[in-house]
């Protein structure tokens, strides 16, 4: 089973218009509609914490109000981000402190995930437009340990971290 987990650390106040949150939202519900099948048939799981809406897309504005301006755009797009995050999502409480960074080592950041997730292969879904979240790796490290794990913001992004399947040469 693959595990997704909602970076809330690339909800950085990366967002300086109504527009720019509209792509940036557009990114990461494509990226989820992609994965939407295997999540249906529980061979994935979508874990969220609700601490992410505590962040800001746009300077000085709470989440909610960032998403709501985004339904003068596409009203569509807004139910869909609601119900990949409440109905088709786990919710968990993130309680380890952990560091993160670009694999390279930059744009530390410091961000609570859920303790479960240590050292478990998992993949990120961030939100773009900030380095962090277009990272293709982040790095992760709490208490002496580090690992790596991918990071996506978009659906191709997000394609390039599940597995391919090649057909066969048999005739």
């Amino acid at each position: 089973m693959h595990t997704f987990f909602l970076n809330s650390a690339s909800v950085a106040a990366q967002c300086s218009s109504s527009v720019e949150i509209y792509i940036v939202v557009k990114q990461l519900v494509e990226a989820l509609d992609y994965i939407k099948p295997a999540l249906s048939k529980k061979r994935a799981e979508l874990l969220f914490d609700s601490s992410l809406e505590t962040n800001c897309l746009l300077a000085g504005q709470e989440f909610s109000a960032s998403i709501a301006r985004v339904k003068s755009i596409d009203a569509d797009l807004v139910k869909k981000w609601y119900l990949y995050t409440r109905n088709h999502s786990i919710s968990v409480q993130s309680d380890l402190m952990v560091s993160l960074s670009k694999a390279d080592g930059s744009s530390d950041s410091p961000l609570n995930i859920p303790s479960a997730l240590v050292g478990k292969e998992f993949c990120w879904i961030s939100f773009g437009s900030c380095l962090l979240g277009e990272s293709p790796h982040i790095l992760i490290k709490s208490a002496g340990a580090s690992f790596t794990n991918t990071n996506a913001f978009n659906q191709a992004t997000l394609a390039g971290t599940l597995p391919t399947y090649q057909s066969s040469d048999w005739t």
